[in-house]
């Protein structure tokens, strides 16, 4: 990590961090009940074996942040800053076992393909300090995300010759797009001890975010959109990407 003082008033931080990921599972299928009717003789059932196990093991990579700090005024910042991230999938995304989720009504399974999400971060923040422990503040950000991970929900119908319940199915993948989000936020910091004096130790703050998001659907999600719509766009938001994000504390 460096940091360095350039000039009186303005400030460099940057540094690089590696890390690795190792994600492995192994289930005991010992005593796994199987309904004998799927394996009577004369039943023409396909059943597909899988192994329950999985492991995932990228080595070693490098991820970066820089930031600039001006000091426009004593009490006034301006920022800059970029850096990179990543998100790893969790255990039971990458277990490939079934079980079923009564609140989504479907049968949720893991993926032993998927692999780290990587983001890379570029904001601007304008920082004003009024007063000891107060702040208001406004930044603009922007996001690239690759090999984002969300949900695909996928029903195989027989419809009326259906001779069992069925379910959808929801499974864990990698977006093959880049995605992108960008918006701007605003902070507020308030010494309530200024107002009264009682509450000299509080303080109230709120945040506001405002988002927008983007990402070219894969061509077989677009395929399944347009079976229901065929004016549907080519893109959509970031899966679970909120437009807008309040929070007061």
């Amino acid at each position: 990590m460096l940091d360095l003082k350039l000039t009186k008033d303005l400030r460099l931080t940057d540094g690089v961090r590696f890390e690795s990921t190792n994600i492995q599972s192994a289930v005991d299928t010992s005593g796994v009940f199987l309904d004998p009717a799927l394996t009577a003789p004369g039943t023409n059932i396909p059943l597909t074996l899988m192994s329950p196990n999985s492991v995932y093991k990228p080595g070693y990579k490098p991820y970066y942040s820089l930031n600039t700090t001006y000091n426009f005024r004593e009490n006034m910042n301006f920022r800059a800053g970029f850096n990179t991230t990543l998100a790893r999938p969790e255990l039971r995304e990458i277990t490939n076992v079934f079980e079923f989720d009564a609140f989504q009504m479907g049968l949720v399974v893991g993926n032993p393909k998927l692999i780290n999400q990587t983001t890379q971060n570029l904001d601007f923040r304008w920082e004003w300090f009024p007063n000891s422990g107060e702040v208001i503040a406004v930044s603009l950000f922007g996001k690239r995300i690759e090999n984002q991970l969300y949900k695909v929900f996928s029903l195989k119908t027989s419809g009326l010759a259906a001779t069992y319940p069925e379910y959808p199915t929801i499974r864990f993948e990698n977006d093959p797009n880049v995605g992108k989000v960008w918006g701007v936020e605003f902070e507020i910091v308030k010494d309530l001890g200024r107002m009264w004096d009682p509450l000299r130790n509080f303080f109230a703050g709120t945040n506001l975010l405002l988002a927008q998001s983007d990402i070219k659907k894969s061509p077989e999600r677009l395929e399944a959109n347009r079976s229901l719509d065929r004016h549907t766009p080519d893109n959509s938001p970031l899966f679970e990407q909120a437009p807008s994000l309040l929070t007061v504390g």
